[in-house]
């Protein structure tokens, strides 16, 4: 049975967090509440409790629950077990490579917990909601090694100013 670990993150925002891990892991694959469990790669309760969860299943066969929990200052804490974060470490074709030794080819199925990618839907997240709330027009570039974010203020103009522009 693996330890867990608790990793710091500068996560604050539960929706924003969950956004990103949805667009990594799928809809309906993030469970979240207060104080829910967390399982081993045996499907066991372990005595770990977190606000976020992706149920191990989602990461690949031989992985543990992912949690997050939100700590006294409002930031979340990842939860994770040292198996886990070994294998977050690794590369896709590395870590294809080692799921193999357990058993039929993972390598099309597998996500693992690619912390990178976890940052950066986490931070595109934001960057979406932040330009919905102020109504900017928001274009988004993915380049090979970044993103290219690009916001436009939103001009609306009323019917009134319209018709004296006429």
């Amino acid at each position: 049975m693996s330890k867990y670990l608790e990793v710091k993150t500068q996560f604050k925002s539960m929706a924003h967090l969950i956004e990103a891990l949805t667009s990594i892991y799928g809809y309906g694959t993030v469970k979240a509440g207060k104080n829910l469990p967390l399982k081993d790669y045996l499907g066991n309760i372990r005595p770990e409790k977190a606000d976020i969860v992706v149920p191990r299943r989602f990461i690949h066969p031989a992985s543990n629950d992912l949690g997050f929990k939100k700590n006294e200052n409002g930031v979340y804490t990842m939860i994770i077990s040292e198996f886990d974060e070994v294998v977050a470490s690794m590369t896709p074709q590395r870590l294809a490579n080692e799921l193999n030794l357990y058993g039929p080819p993972y390598s099309t199925q597998c996500k693992g917990i690619p912390n990178t990618e976890i940052k950066k839907q986490y931070n595109l997240s934001f960057i979406r909601d932040f330009a919905k709330k102020n109504r900017w027009n928001l274009s988004l570039t993915d380049k090979e090694t970044h993103f290219e974010v690009r916001l436009k203020r939103r001009v609306t103009v009323s019917a009134k100013a319209r018709r004296s522009a006429r």
